[in-house]
């Protein structure tokens, strides 16, 4: 979703060509869902993506997925072997390449023949997978590790270094040795033209669009990343007592949620195509992460459409967020005294959804950020990209 939304802004004032090895938020869908065959996208005018299909790319992916690992591990290899020629195709009509993660990193600078990269790190990959090595197995955690060297490499040879938090920058640069000088910090943004507080009529619509009761509703979204997990366990803590106590419920969307059963006061709707209307029917919205890196984009997301947001301070890691002016913010063993006092002070819940929203627009609208983006390919260059 972040690279859609920037790639739009930057192709305002430079040609765009993307390269996909695997459907991204742009593909185009037929009638049976994502195009299975490799084609070009026109995004918008200046922004064309070439997506590469190969069953045999998105079959490894599955696999170190089921083995816990990440699914884009040997991405770098498959395309290498399946599509060096797509690749290069791209690469040879840039004058600026950008990097999305570590993972084909090593092959495109291969590609480009000394043109300046900017290397995104949506995260600090090694802590997130190292974090889960101890409930592989032997020989498959081993593997865990193998992020640390592929991101090692990208941070140290980009031209430019985009991270998503200060934090992460200063691990980057104390972990690897990166240059401060070419660390930039761009955090996660949103679509604040079509995340937006819902009226009272469409909050009811979309609550009966999803079979929702009229319970005051508790969001919380995430994919199935081991942060996640861990912040939906603590939730499953909460629910049993808060949910009856409060007269109150919790919604669980995304993958974070496959494999959990809902309860009484607790529904867990996993994979959904769309969240639009969990965001509308909403009341609330939680983000108990204790660790993870990055931006967390459901944070941005959360603000946008004015929903009084309770959160750790890993979880609004990156962002500049005031402690109940903009959220509510707490350790874990806070959230059920925060939960409590949100559902009873409607002047606070009205503060911080407003102050919240203003946040989303002044700070992190995709626009903003764009803008800034181009500022770092100015930079790499000396001059503005054509």
């Amino acid at each position: 979703m972040r690279v859609h939304h920037m790639n739009r802004v930057v192709a305002s004032r430079a040609r765009v060509l993307q390269f996909s090895a695997r459907p991204t938020f742009g593909h185009r869908r037929g009638r049976d869902g994502y195009w299975l065959s490799s084609h070009v996208c026109r995004v918008a005018d200046a922004y064309v993506e070439y997506q590469h299909f190969s069953p045999l790319i998105l079959g490894m992916s599955y696999i170190l997925y089921r083995l816990g690992l990440h699914s884009d591990l040997f991405l770098s290899q498959c395309v290498r072997w399946l599509a060096p020629s797509s690749l290069r195709a791209v690469v040879t009509q840039a004058s600026i390449i950008q990097v999305e993660h570590p993972w084909l990193f090593e092959l495109t600078q291969q590609a480009a023949g000394g043109k300046p990269i900017v290397y995104v790190a949506h995260n600090v990959e090694a802590d997130l997978w190292e974090a889960a090595a101890d409930k592989l197995r032997a020989p498959i955690a081993k593997l865990a590790h193998r992020p640390r060297r592929l991101e090692q490499e990208a941070v140290r040879s980009a031209s430019a270094v985009v991270a998503m938090s200060q934090r992460d920058a200063d691990v980057l640069i104390a972990r690897y040795g990166a240059d401060p000088a070419k660390m930039h910090v761009l955090p996660n943004g949103v679509d604040i033209e079509t995340r937006h507080p819902a009226p009272p009529e469409a909050r009811q619509a979309a609550r009966q669009r999803l079979g929702i009761d009229e319970r005051p509703m508790f969001l919380f979204m995430g994919s199935d990343h081991y942060p996640n997990k861990e912040a939906l366990a603590h939730i499953q803590s909460w629910q049993a007592e808060l949910g009856p106590k409060l007269g109150i419920q919790f919604v669980i969307v995304g993958g974070v949620g496959l494999g959990v059963a809902s309860t009484d006061h607790m529904r867990v709707e996993g994979f959904v195509p769309e969240v639009t209307d969990y965001l509308m029917a909403a009341d609330f919205a939680l983000n108990p992460l204790t660790s993870g890196s990055g931006t967390s984009l459901k944070m941005v997301e959360y603000l946008a459409c004015g929903l009084p947001t309770i959160t750790t301070q890993v979880g609004s890691r990156g962002l500049d967020l005031k402690p109940r002016r903009e959220v509510l913010q707490g350790e874990v063993d806070d959230f059920p005294e925060l939960i409590t006092q949100l559902v009873q002070d409607r002047a606070l819940q009205s503060s911080l959804a407003r102050n919240g929203r203003s946040a989303a627009e002044k700070q992190y609208s995709w626009d903003a950020l764009g803008l800034r983006m181009l500022d770092v390919y100015e930079e790499v260059t000396q001059c503005a990209p054509v």
